[in-house]
């Protein structure tokens, strides 16, 4: 029989399907930049923050989880510079690149990269060079070592190789021989230590009999470095699978993954935090350098964009900082004080200063601006005065109106207030009372733990000696009438393999910024 289909009919057809289909909203966008081919698919909605995912090599392959990250809202980069293997000739593009996406179109100042087989030289070599403009190192199969592929050398697992491209990789990168190549090349885990200090989160998809891209030679180098030096890691082995086919069946988790440090631009983490003076060190608690690994890992894993530390010195804060290059430190040192932890990525300081308070004691505040969205809050942390001291009642609530004058005086009605602290005190004790607006207090402040958990919840911050989830609860996040509450919860210590950080456990909370109007937060009873 005859087709009588129409162009008409068959155009008609073909609109219908593309709507019907599972096809992200988004448009492709093809430029050239220093003559080489980028593809953009752009998202029609974009996700808060433009966060995007840079392809290293075959654009082709993963496209569920590429098309997954479009309908989220994510942008997805590629730009082919095919043969030449990672090398600073590619690197040069790349920096390009980067100038568009972030410089001039606005994505995020760090990109997740993901590297399927060969593309992983290219998304290594970038996190090397700039280990402060990554979040996720994706290796789904990813070669990091030239000797393993293209050239096929007998490392831990002999690989296939590859001799036309072993060929083209030693002209690119300027080696003569492959005695040199092999002496000369760049190990996997060689210039990463600074990734791992940043957060960067390490992911691998690998088969475990991949013979052409042998695990043991390639990703395996990278995360041991990760888990020896506490680095974020996510592992998706792949038992008795071979190099192809990338990726998992089912992607989701693999973009949950990736995701998971693109917070919405709206969207605090803050963690109020007493880490236990090294000085102040009793029979039961560890040394500081026994500690030091827990609290990293803890911050590590939770990334608080503020914490409001308390008994912080200068050695203790300085160990913190130099294990995390994104944090900075505000105000204090003092033993009984408190200073502010802040994530350089997240936040802009306008200005901050510290309040003296009762007990030779100083709490601290700082007017930060979002730079995700522009948002100006403000912050303040302090130590109160504790409870064996002879005027404590007094001289808390001094201390108490001294930083609620201050808030008054300096925080602009719409602007968000956090006032985190180690208070020595538990919810319904007049220093608290007061700062919930009682007895005259020109502020009013919710608890943002209590907001979601109620008053009674029986989980306690002060864990003493052991690692006890129930008891006091006298660490506590206090919110004014401009922010809402996401999420709020203790963090207990008992994934922490190495000395328990301190005698209180961190309380973290999400918060967002409210309308000025909006209804004060309701305590769930």
């Amino acid at each position: 029989m005859k087709n009588t289909t129409t162009p008409l009919l068959l155009a008609a057809s073909l609109l219908a399907l593309a709507f019907c289909s599972n096809a992200p909203a988004a448009t492709v966008e093809k430029i050239s930049i220093a003559g080489k081919s980028v593809t953009i698919k752009v998202p029609d909605q974009p996700a808060p923050g433009n966060p995007w995912l840079w392809v290293g090599e075959f654009p082709g392959q993963l496209r569920t989880l590429q098309d997954g990250l479009v309908e989220k809202g994510w942008h997805v980069v590629h730009v082919g510079v095919s043969n030449q293997f990672g090398s600073p000739r590619a690197m040069e593009v790349w920096e390009k690149v980067y100038e568009e996406m972030h410089g001039k179109r606005g994505l995020s100042a760090k990109p997740a990269l993901l590297g399927i087989s060969r593309g992983g030289l290219y998304v290594t070599a970038w996190t090397r060079l700039h280990p402060d403009r990554v979040s996720v190192l994706y290796l789904d199969n990813g070669v990091c070592d030239i000797r393993s592929w293209p050239a096929g050398f007998p490392l831990t697992k002999q690989g296939k190789g590859s001799p036309k491209d072993w060929k083209l990789c030693k002209a690119e990168l300027g080696y003569t021989s492959d005695a040199e190549a092999g002496e000369k090349a760049a190990k996997p885990s060689d210039g990463m230590l600074p990734a791992i200090q940043a957060g960067v989160l390490l992911m691998s998809c690998h088969g475990t009999a991949d013979s052409v891209v042998p695990y043991e030679d390639n990703a395996a180098p990278l995360v041991k470095m990760w888990q020896d030096n506490g680095g974020r890691l996510k592992l998706f082995p792949k038992e008795g699978a071979d190099h192809h086919p990338h990726g998992l069946p089912d992607p989701a988790p693999l973009i949950a993954a990736i995701q998971e440090d693109q917070r919405a631009s709206g969207e605090v983490r803050v963690m109020t935090w007493n880490i236990l003076h090294k000085g102040w060190e009793t029979i039961g608690h560890a040394k500081w350098k026994q500690r030091i690994p827990g609290v990293v890992q803890i911050l590590r894993e939770h990334r608080p964009d503020v914490v409001g530390l308390q008994e912080d010195s200068k050695e203790q804060v300085a160990a913190i900082t130099e294990a995390l290059h994104d944090y900075t430190y505000l105000n204090s040192h003092q033993p009984k004080g408190g200073g502010l932890l802040i994530r350089t990525e997240a936040w802009q300081v306008i200005e901050s200063g510290k309040i003296p308070i009762p007990g030779d004691r100083q709490a601290s505040w700082a007017l930060l601006k979002s730079t995700r969205n522009g948002e100006r809050w403000m912050f303040y942390n302090a130590h109160l005065i504790h409870r064996t001291a002879a005027n404590f009642a007094a001289d808390q609530m001094e201390g108490a109106k001294r930083i609620t004058a201050h808030i008054a005086e300096h925080a602009p009605r719409s602007v968000p207030v956090v006032f985190t602290g180690d208070f020595n005190a538990l919810h319904d004790m007049p220093v608290m009372r007061y700062l919930s607006g009682d007895a005259g207090s020109p502020v009013s402040f919710a608890n943002a733990f209590n907001v979601l958990h109620g008053d009674d919840d029986p989980r306690g911050s002060w864990r003493g000696l052991g690692n006890e989830h129930h008891g006091e609860r006298i660490d506590h996040i206090l919110i004014n009438g401009q922010v809402k509450v996401l999420g709020a919860e203790i963090i207990f210590y008992d994934g922490i393999t190495s000395a328990y950080p301190s005698d209180h456990y961190p309380v973290i909370a999400t918060l967002g910024a409210s309308p000025l109007d909006a209804p004060a937060p309701t305590i769930r009873q």
